[in-house]
């Protein structure tokens, strides 16, 4: 039996070297071989899909207050990278779009709200980008679409479908 390629995923991009969740982050985490990236995604004020672990700017950004009470304008604006280092200043939050864009084989997603509003978003925003997804790891089913709950997705592009993944 062939063995299928491992495939190295980088937490947040490449979060010890670089802010957490941002481009500089997965730019990182790519060049130092891996695979794809998990990462975290929140709903706007308005309706978008945006990159960012805590359900609050406070700790990561400029910022303060929750992220579904601004707009995706308002949080694009905003310092994501000088809590990191001043070599980070004006890093800023990417909309899953922005990610998705990048050359990543792998993107592991967790979805930080309950009910369909958010994962209808971030489907849509895959479809978009031509990535191949390959459903839920709920680490309880029973929580699907129960507030708090959380959702864990992985897409590929579609000639890495088959990779395994070491996350």
């Amino acid at each position: 039996m062939a063995s299928r390629p491992l495939a190295i995923i980088g937490h947040r991009g490449a979060a010890r070297y670089a802010p957490e969740n941002t481009m500089a982050s997965f730019r990182r985490a790519l060049n130092l071989g891996a695979s794809g990236f998990e990462f975290d995604v929140h709903l706007t004020g308005d309706g978008e899909p945006i990159v960012i672990h805590d359900p609050t700017l406070d700790r990561t950004t400029s910022g303060s207050g929750a992220v579904m009470d601004a707009t995706m304008a308002d949080l694009r604006s905003l310092d994501a990278g000088t809590w990191f280092g001043p070599e980070f200043q004006g890093e800023r939050l990417p909309g899953l779009a922005d990610v998705l864009q990048l050359p990543a084989k792998i993107f592991e997603l967790e979805i930080k709200a309950s009910g369909t509003e958010t994962l209808d978003a971030v489907v849509a925003a895959v479809d978009r980008a031509g990535v191949i997804d390959h459903g839920a790891d709920h680490p309880d089913p029973s929580q699907h679409g129960v507030p708090g709950a959380r959702e864990r997705r992985r897409w590929s592009r579609p000639d890495h479908a088959g990779d395994r993944c070491r996350c």
